[in-house]
């Protein structure tokens, strides 16, 4: 029994090694919206067909693309994705950091997203920081204020943590625009989004300026909002096709999270040189005997007749130009009339 306890103190210490410490984890999630097939179209959540792909990312921070580089990339990212409920998402989420990270050495986990309950699901430990996306805060007080220099304001006044200026102007607004319907229901649509998400207005930075903790060597901390370009990465390659059953948006998603973070060549060679478990293998044996007679059936069916030429214009109303063409093949005949 000692080598037994042996070998697994040998495999605790491999893993405990492989396990990162960082003291802040930055997160973001976001949807994507499908069109939905067959019994996966019945259970969407439109009337259109359409459910939401949940996606979501997290890395540990930002460095510079090149060394004299003005551009930034993310360090470290790990991409999840996939149809499922809340709970599930919020589960996913912490075995992907509990795998990768000592979350004891956690000091703040920072969440970025649009506001929608389920990227909020579950987040809300004294370590957990939510920040409501500037890009989508931007894009809902320009979609809502009508005003040009109103909405500038705003945005000002919302960066800077002056929230209640900001929904004062908004309900002058509402008697501005003469009480015109469609102008009060956007405004109103915009104040309850403020409202809803008032605890994430402020940037994280803003909010943890004196207590953040330093960031590790060769890394910054820089304002959260990639996440657009991380669903766009997703909506290129899935919004080609018409719709996708559940299961296959699932695994094409999941595919693409592995492809968006470290080490995918290495698991790609990893299958192509062999390194399967035998219970893999054996499956996909087994899989290739028995689809070699589907195989060799589909094959004589794609057998075709063979097609005969003719002169070309020889069903055609004769012009001169068509004369000059078809003369040329009493000069030659077919072999010899080689492109050189």
């Amino acid at each position: 029994m000692l080598p037994a306890i042996s070998s697994a103190n040998e495999n605790k210490t491999r893993s405990e090694k492989n396990i990162s410490k960082i003291p802040v984890l930055f997160e973001e999630a976001d949807g994507l919206w499908l069109s939905m097939q067959g019994k996966s179209r019945k259970k969407s959540s439109t009337s259109k067909g359409k459910k939401e792909l949940k996606i979501g990312i997290m890395y540990e921070g930002w460095e510079k693309r090149y060394a004299s580089s003005k551009e930034y990339k993310t360090v470290e990212k790990t991409a999840f994705a996939g149809y499922m409920k809340p709970d599930e998402f919020k589960n996913l989420r912490d075995a992907a950091i509990a795998k990768k990270y000592n979350v004891d050495e956690i000091v703040y986990r920072v969440l970025n997203g649009d506001g929608a309950s389920w990227i909020r699901s579950g987040h809300d430990l004294e370590t957990d920081i939510f920040q409501l996306d500037p890009y989508h805060l931007a894009k809902s007080v320009i979609r809502n204020v009508y005003d040009k220099q109103a909405r500038r304001n705003i945005l000002r006044w919302l960066k800077g943590g002056e929230i209640d200026k900001a929904l004062n102007k908004i309900e002058s607004l509402k008697y501005e625009c003469g009480g015109v319907e469609s102008e009060v229901k956007k405004l109103t649509t915009l104040e309850n989004y403020i409202k809803n998400n008032i605890d994430g207005i402020v940037v994280y930075k803003d909010r943890l300026d004196n207590i953040l903790p330093d960031p590790p060597d060769g890394l910054e901390y820089r304002t959260l909002g990639t996440m657009e370009r991380n669903v766009n990465i997703f909506a290129k390659r899935m919004k080609g096709a018409k719709s996708w059953s559940e299961r296959g948006a699932n695994n094409l998603s999941k595919i693409i999270a592995l492809k968006m973070g470290k080490g995918f060549k290495d698991k790609i060679s990893a299958l192509v040189s062999g390194h399967l478990s035998e219970r893999v293998t054996e499956r996909f044996i087994e899989s290739l005997s028995s689809s070699k007679v589907a195989v060799k059936k589909a094959v004589k069916k794609s057998l075709y007749p063979l097609h005969q030429g003719q002169l070309p214009f020889s069903n055609c109303k004769v012009t001169n130009g068509r004369k000059v063409i078809r003369r040329m093949f009493d000069l030659k005949t077919f072999s010899e009339m080689v492109y050189r």
